[in-house]
């Protein structure tokens, strides 16, 4: 009987552990991304507010255009693309939050979806460099510049805790792309930075008209902004995609698979970012009408 205690007590401390070990949570891609929205999507959202409430005017940001425009034209790699990507969504962000009725709210959406595409594309480039045997410098200094930007983000995380999340990986076969674009685009690489200066100056034809009709309904209008922003940047992301995976698929390196990855985010946010329902067939002629009129570089 003596030795039935410390039995007992061994048995209870053993299955206590299992117990504990059974419950604690497993790190997933999801679990790391909610922790960066836990920690920044707050700041980021009020930031972005307050930037864009100082924003009255895009004048400036449209007048530069058209030397972009010469730009993308002439260039054949992907920082064409990169470009005029991003000042879709600027302005499209610029645009809609004057118009929409909850501003902080589509602000806290917009930037959710940033900060899970910033953890992800980060994640997927420290993997490539963390594979690679021979560093440059540059990339031995981007390796520490990667280790800053995960500790903003998400904070402390043990090396094995992000060594072992599963990122995607290029399908075999490219079955599921393109994706459908809802506004036609053509092949002229300038043309999405046409529709990023008509977006740009909506806001003051809006205004110009609301002087007339003050009750002029604006939903639909902002859903077709949109719209046509995701379906260029979406378009423009896949063509992108395709390259990489192609690409992935001749010759399977570290860092083909890093580039497939971070288009693969890219496309995966633009998609987020597209309406699901339409403005009406108004609202569409509207900012159709908008593009043939501003359509000049």
């Amino acid at each position: 009987m003596k030795n039935f205690f410390p039995a007992f007590a061994f048995c209870l401390l053993f299955l206590t552990g299992c117990f504990i070990h059974d419950e604690t949570p497993v790190i997933t891609l999801d679990v790391v991304c909610q922790k960066a929205l836990d920690r920044n999507l707050n700041g980021d959202s009020s930031a972005a507010l307050n930037r864009l409430a100082r924003s009255s005017r895009q004048a400036t940001k449209w007048s530069k255009l058209p030397d972009l425009a010469a730009f993308v034209r002439s260039d054949t790699g992907e920082r064409k693309d990169v470009l005029s990507r991003e000042i879709l969504w600027e302005s499209a962000e610029f645009c809609v939050v004057q118009f929409t009725p909850d501003p902080a709210g589509f602000i806290r959406n917009w930037y959710a979806g940033e900060l899970k595409y910033r953890v992800m594309s980060v994640l997927a480039e420290k993997k490539f460099l963390e594979n690679l045997v021979w560093k440059s410098r540059e990339q031995q200094n981007r390796e520490s510049e990667i280790h800053s930007e995960l500790q903003h983000l998400i904070g402390s995380m043990p090396d094995e805790t992000i060594a072992s999340l599963e990122l995607p990986m290029p399908p075999a076969e490219e079955k599921i792309f393109p994706i459908p674009v809802p506004v036609p685009v053509s092949e002229d690489p300038a043309e999405a930075l046409q529709a990023a200066g008509v977006i740009y100056l909506l806001p003051e034809e809006i205004r110009r008209q609301q002087l007339s009709d003050n009750s002029m309904p604006l939903e639909g209008v902002m859903r077709e902004v949109l719209v046509t922003a995701g379906s260029y940047a979406l378009y423009l992301s896949q063509q992108q995609l395709s390259k990489a995976a192609a690409a992935y698929r001749k010759a399977p390196t570290e860092e083909n698979l890093w580039q497939w990855r971070k288009w693969y985010f890219r496309v995966e946010l633009d998609r987020s970012r597209i309406p699901a329902e339409r403005g009406s067939a108004k609202d569409q002629q509207f900012i159709q009408s908008m593009l043939l009129l501003q359509a000049n570089f």
